[in-house]
C-alpha cells in the first residue's frame, strides 16, 4: 500500500515539475526572457566564440542565462469512506492513512481530508502542510449509514482543480469498500454520463471520467477487496471490489486491494 502511495506521488510530483529561475538545479542554459535577466557568463561567452570573431563580440542572441528546475508540489486529498460498513476496515485504514502521513511529511506535501457519508461529502480538513490536523479531524469521524461514493469523489476532483490552479499537483487517494449506493443530486455533463441502472454506480463511473479527462493522478484504496469479481473491466459491475476496480481502470490510477 505505501509503495502504491509512494509511486503515485512521485508521478504526481514529476508531473507538477516546474521549470523556474531561481531555486533549483541548472539543467540547461536558454535565451534570456523578459526584463530580468541573470547571465551566466560561461556558456554566454562560449556562444559568442563560435562565430570566430576576434575580439570576441557579445550579441543578444549569445546571451544565456540558467534554466533551473524546481521541486513539484504535490497536495494529497484524502477521500474518506465513513459509512456504517467500514467500521469493517478500520485496521486497513489506519495502514493507507500512515502511509499517507509518511509520504506527506516526507516531502511537505500538502494534505486534504474529505468524508463521504450518508447523502453527502464535506471537507473535514482543508489542504496544509500539518498533517496533525487531519489525524486530528479523523478522529471525530461518526460513521452513518449509506456509502455517496460519487459526491466524495467529485469534492475532491473540485478540490484538485482549485490546487492545480494554486501550482501544485493534486493527488487524490480514495479509501473505501466500493459499496456507493447514493447517487449525485446535481446532473453531469451528457458527454461523460455512464448507462448504468443503478444510478449511484453511474454517476460514480462519471466522475472518475471527469478525473481522468483532467488527468488527475489516483490511487484506489479498496479495504474489502474480494477475489471473487467478475467485472473486471468488462461493462457491468456487480461487487464493490469490480467499482473500485473500474474506478481505478478509467483513472488510470493504481488499485490497491486489501484481503481479509
Amino acid at each position: 500500500m505505501e509503495a502504491s502511495i509512494n509511486f503515485t506521488s512521485k508521478r504526481a510530483r514529476e508531473r507538477g515539475r516546474r521549470h523556474i529561475r531561481s531555486l533549483g538545479r541548472i539543467i540547461d542554459y536558454v535565451i534570456p526572457r523578459g526584463p530580468r535577466v541573470n547571465i551566466a557568463w560561461a556558456p554566454t561567452l562560449r556562444c559568442a566564440a563560435r562565430k570566430g570573431e576576434l575580439p570576441i563580440k557579445i550579441r543578444w542572441v549569445d546571451l544565456r542565462e540558467g534554466f533551473k528546475e524546481g521541486r513539484g508540489r504535490v497536495s494529497i486529498i484524502i477521500v474518506l469512506d465513513s459509512s456504517a460498513s467500514m467500521m469493517y476496515s478500520i485496521k486497513e485504514i489506519h495502514e493507507a492513512i500512515e502511509a499517507v502521513r509518511r509520504e506527506a511529511i516526507r516531502y511537505r506535501d500538502r494534505a486534504s481530508l474529505i468524508i463521504f457519508k450518508g447523502f453527502g461529502s464535506y471537507v473535514l480538513q482543508a489542504p496544509s502542510t500539518n498533517f496533525n490536523l487531519v489525524l486530528q479531524k479523523l478522529y471525530k469521524v461518526g460513521l452513518s449509514d449509506y456509502t455517496p461514493l460519487a459526491s466524495g469523489m467529485l469534492k475532491a476532483y473540485e478540490l484538485a482543480l482549485r490546487e492545480r490552479s494554486k501550482g501544485y499537483s493534486p493527488l487524490i487517494v480514495i479509501i473505501s469498500d466500493g459499496n456507493a449506493n447514493v447517487s449525485l443530486e446535481r446532473r453531469l455533463p451528457v458527454h461523460i454520463k455512464e448507462r448504468y441502472l443503478d444510478k449511484a454506480l453511474a454517476d460514480t463511473l462519471a466522475v472518475a471520467r471527469l478525473i481522468a479527462r483532467s488527468k488527475i493522478d489516483t490511487v484506489i484504496i479498496n479495504t474489502m477487496h474480494r477475489d471473487n469479481t467478475v467485472g473486471r473491466g468488462e461493462d457491468f459491475i456487480l461487487t464493490g471490489s469490480d467499482l473500485m476496480m473500474k474506478i481505478a481502470e478509467i483513472t488510470k490510477g493504481i488499485y490497491v486491494g486489501a484481503k481479509r
